[in-house]
């Protein structure tokens, strides 16, 4: 046995949201960071079709810009600093309302963050295959 002191191993860097989300399919939930263009002026340019979750709630919280969500038909818009919950069974959608990039994070149930990874990185072919996966998510289009 040597008497001299072991030396710690170098702290590991966290990797960033928007890189590597927090969670798994097996977690009960999972964070991401995502970041969208402007907005159109005109009309807004949802960032996901009109759902509900039949059993997951979603939360965005924003970090920079704005964001809109519809949540049953009611608008809330969210700042910097502020979050909008959606519970399940709340039929919504949101968007970036701003001409500036909206910065925001994700929290979601581990189906909402299978969905989610699927689209971005591996989308299934046609519109069956998304409703298809919806389902699988517990997550109903309504578009």
């Amino acid at each position: 046995m040597s008497d001299r002191p072991t030396r710690p191993a170098a702290p590991k860097r966290a990797p960033a949201l928007r890189e590597t989300p927090v969670g798994s399919y097996s977690s009960t939930f999972a964070i991401a960071e995502y970041v969208e263009p402007p907005g159109v002026e005109r009309k807004a340019r949802t960032i996901a079709p009109l759902h509900r979750h039949l059993d997951e709630d979603e939360v965005w919280y924003v970090l920079e810009g704005e964001l809109a969500v519809r949540l049953d038909g009611r608008e809330v818009r969210a700042t910097p600093g502020r979050a909008v919950w959606s519970p399940p069974n709340v039929v919504h959608t949101f968007w970036n309302p701003s001409k500036a990039p909206v910065r925001y994070l994700l929290i979601m149930g581990p189906k909402t963050h299978e969905f989610v990874e699927t689209l971005h990185r591996r989308p299934p072919a046609g519109s069956d295959g998304v409703r298809r996966l919806s389902e699988r998510c517990g997550i109903e289009l309504m578009e």
